[in-house]
């Protein structure tokens, strides 16, 4: 049964994409309840070829198509999912050890959810305004978590 599908369009970014693909493999939820499917956006580096030597505990699958942008490579990724729930990722997000784990707990815990956790990118790319005030806003929400 496969609880969970994380989809992760790239373009371009294979050095990047791996060290994503090595946290997945990491997590504490055990395989065989998540995939991971890359969406490739027409990249014409060494991705496919990294792809089909990379040794995954879980399933692993990838579609190929035409550079037409991350939102056209989701939506290709979204179809292969065969998950109850769909988790995109940037080729560039480094999860942290228990983050599948977590991110399944808020859905089981019910009603409408949105996971949001601390954003660690690959460390070659210096976060953005954005992500750092993502991380900011977490922090402060975690810290009145557990006081």
């Amino acid at each position: 049964m496969t609880d969970l599908s994380i989809v992760i369009p790239t373009y371009q970014r294979c050095d990047s994409l791996r060290q994503v693909l090595l946290a997945c493999a990491g997590q504490t939820l055990p395989p065989e309840r998540y995939e991971v499917i890359v969406a490739i956006d027409g990249s014409n580096d060494e991705t496919i070829s990294m792809l089909a030597q990379f040794d995954a505990p879980y399933h692993l699958r990838w579609t190929n198509g035409p550079n037409a942008g991350p939102g056209a490579a989701r939506n290709r990724g979204a179809a292969l999912a065969q998950g109850d729930v769909i988790l995109f990722l940037d080729d560039d997000i480094i999860l942290t050890a228990e983050a599948l784990a977590e991110h399944l707990a808020g859905h089981e815990a019910g009603g409408d959810v949105v996971c949001l956790g601390q954003v660690q990118v690959w460390p070659e790319r210096p976060l953005s305004h954005w992500e750092q005030y993502l991380n900011q806003r977490y922090d402060e929400h975690y810290a009145k978590m557990n006081q």
